[in-house]
């Protein structure tokens, strides 16, 4: 079926877009300033005060289909691990070190950090995108869990080491939120020593939690401690991340740039409303293949533009939790780095995702769960996990109190008869609060509510119609107020407690 449905969707783009036979330069890549076999640090275009460090093996080339990268995540930041770079080396993958991830920082930073990276990467290095993987040891793999739910629609692996997802324990039952949740699919491989009783613990835990996210485990434990595994035992489990991923087609790298040349000339011509829901749709239902990678990129470009953004129509946008994940973690690395435009236009898309649409609300318990660790031993241990309608409301309201939000696009509808006035607001941001305030003199009088006004709203619609004073000045303005509906979880945190 999974074939099918790929040949069907190249065949529809070839079909659609009226360019068979058509021949397509290599994708153009922004300047970089290593070559085959380098390694070194690199500063990001955009956020140059964030760096990285990268090591290009030796078979690579920006011609071609580009081979697999992994993100590694230091615990102590710095230099790309030993035992990491060499496995790498012997596998021919490209490896990015996050230098700014370092234990004991904020969320905000490691994900500023998180956000401008791979931003930085995706435009200047050539890998396949259905091989992106991200590990790293302790809180370093507890980092590449959180890589992989920022880019849910493109982490293909994960290879974590003497981690866990860092949620902490009551006696033999440990606490998960919705908000812990990993693409479908997910490959995950854990080694860990059988002297590191902390992390040992959690394993049968993270295990069951995962389970409810459909992903894929394979473990790979060895003689030793809080430590990596053996430079052979990592290279091998590095290894199946390649093996067992899902590969692209046969022609999705020449059908998904064809896309994103038809994209590129709507857009041009001032048909970025539609490609922007397209581009969600491909980064929704085709992760970790070269479609993503080209919605990606071209979603990248809209949303820079908030002028044009602000004005978009973003209803039903997207629909279930990846989709508001997408948006939120977007928007939240956006303002970690200073890069306002895209931050506003986030939040603009998020008015347009209904999250939430199939999942269970409330407390699951998954319990017989065997732990062998003491003093817990037990054989009825218990997973809770907590899932809440739109687990990133309060999340999203923090973002507005701290970093703002845009300026809606506000359309106005006098009445023909000249007795109302219809206000409709193009949402710039979700869970904000509307009213309609009066003044009669600018120059002297006072804002204070307006009492004639019906109000109707939707996710990315407000409109409120006014009725008019007879014989009177007035003077309208709409004033908005930071709202959320629920709180949201608590984010995980290193070591859990």
């Amino acid at each position: 079926m999974d074939t099918f449905r790929r040949r069907a969707r190249e065949l529809f783009w070839v079909l659609a877009t009226g360019m068979i036979g058509v021949s397509f330069p290599a994708r153009a890549l922004l300047p970089f300033p290593l070559t085959a076999g380098q390694e070194g640090y690199v500063t990001c275009l955009a956020n140059p005060n964030i760096s990285y460090e990268c090591y290009l093996p030796s078979n690579y080339s920006t011609n071609g289909a580009g081979g697999p990268i992994f993100y590694e995540f230091n615990p102590s930041g710095g230099t790309i691990d030993a035992t990491v770079l060499t496995a790498c080396q012997n596998l021919n993958y490209i490896c990015v070190d996050l230098t700014n991830n370092i234990n004991g920082q904020s969320w905000d930073q490691r994900m500023a950090a998180m956000y401008a990276v791979s931003r930085d990467v995706r435009t200047r290095i050539l890998y396949d995108p259905s091989e992106e993987f991200a590990g790293g040891l302790s809180g370093g793999g507890e980092c590449a869990y959180m890589f992989a739910r920022m880019r849910a629609q493109h982490v293909a692996g994960v290879m974590e080491c003497a981690g866990w997802l860092g949620r902490g324990n009551s006696g033999a039952s440990v606490q998960y939120y919705g908000i812990d949740r990993v693409q479908t699919n997910l490959l995950i491989m854990r080694s860990t020593g059988n002297t590191d009783t902390s992390s040992e613990f959690y394993l049968p835990f993270d295990s069951n939690y995962l389970a409810t996210c459909s992903v894929r485990i394979q473990d790979y434990p060895f003689s030793g401690g809080h430590e990596y595994p053996p430079e052979s035992t990592l290279q091998y489990a590095m290894e199946r991340l390649s093996i067992l991923h899902r590969a692209n087609g046969p022609n999705d790298e020449q059908n998904a740039l064809m896309l994103y040349t038809n994209w590129q000339a709507r857009i041009a011509a001032g048909g970025g409303n539609s490609v922007l829901y397209e581009c969600v749709s491909n980064l929704m239902n085709f992760p970790r293949t070269w479609f993503a990678y080209q919605a990606e990129l071209t979603l990248d470009q809209l949303l820079t533009n908030y002028a044009a953004f602000s004005q978009y129509n973003v209803c039903n946008l997207g629909q279930g939790d990846f989709a508001d994940d997408l948006f939120y973690y977007y928007a939240r690395g956006a303002a970690d780095t200073g890069d306002t435009n895209r931050y506003y236009s986030c939040l603009k898309a998020l008015t347009g995702v209904t999250a939430n649409t199939n999942d269970y609300v409330g407390t699951t318990v998954i319990s017989g769960i065997n732990s062998a660790i003491s003093p817990f031993v037990t054989t009825n241990a218990m997973d809770y996990i907590t899932t809440t309608i739109n687990d990133h409301a309060q999340d999203v309201s923090l973002l507005e109190t701290n970093f703002g939000y845009g300026n809606p696009w506000t359309l106005i509808a006098p009445d023909p008869g000249g007795s109302s006035l219809t206000l409709t607001l193009l949402k710039s941001a979700p869970w904000l609060q509307y009213n309609v305030e009066e003044n009669g003199d600018l120059l002297n009088g006072s804002w204070g509510d307006a009492n004639d006004y019906n109000a109707t709203e939707t996710p990315s619609l407000w409109s409120a119609t006014v009725d008019l004073p007879s014989g009177a000045n007035a003077f309208y303005l709409i004033s908005t107020v930071v709202g959320g509906p629920c709180p949201s979880p608590y984010w995980p945190v290193w070591p859990p407690n």
